[in-house]
């Protein structure tokens, strides 16, 4: 912005010269022109001022409302994290709990299987057991069956004179109910 700037006080007052009405008219002239300029200068500059002055406060307006739309989000974006964060310590300790009931589960189910593999190996050690004493009471009850018919044989001979299968029908019968009343007494004894 030029300005242009009147004459300065200093060259009016150099000027030292006898003064006519003529002169002084002119130095009233000179110096009107100048209050004029002086005056619209001022003007310029206060509405330059005035200008500016609002632009600023526009600028410091804009910038506010920004300030308070950027420490609203801030707040916001702090909420949100806040709940984020009690949401994932919330998770965590779902998780965690979800942690140790899988693991005391694992446990319960490991201790099971642990029972329940020991009670498989007794089982099969007292079936292993009951098998052999099964095959004890076979042999014995085979044995005691063939010394049975031994002893059959010898208290009831054949009779001479008898018809042929009719004595051997009545010792088979009578050993038949004598084997039964052994099988009964073995699984008596078995029970």
């Amino acid at each position: 912005l030029n300005i242009p700037f009147p004459q300065s006080r200093h060259t009016l007052l150099s000027k030292k010269k006898p003064l006519s009405s003529n002169s002084l008219e002119q130095q009233i002239l000179t110096l009107e022109r100048q209050r004029r300029e002086l005056l619209e200068v001022n003007k310029q500059w206060d509405h330059q001022f005035r200008s500016m002055k609002h632009l600023y406060e526009k600028q410091l307006t804009e910038m506010k409302a920004k300030l308070d739309v950027s420490e609203r989000r801030v707040s916001e974006l702090e909420q949100e994290r806040h709940r984020q964060h009690q949401g994932e310590e919330r998770w965590q300790a779902l998780g965690r709990e979800r942690l140790l009931q899988e693991k005391k589960d694992t446990e319960v189910l490991s201790e099971a299987f642990h029972e329940m593999r020991e009670e498989n190996r007794l089982l099969k050690q007292k079936n292993a057991s009951m098998t052999r004493k099964k095959e004890h009471y076979e042999s014995e009850i085979s044995r005691l069956n063939k010394a049975l018919l031994d002893v059959l044989k010898k208290q009831h001979p054949p009779h001479v004179g008898t018809p042929p299968g009719k004595g051997d029908r009545n010792s088979t019968e009578e050993m038949r109910t004598q084997l039964e009343v052994l099988k009964q007494q073995v699984r008596t004894a078995q029970e």
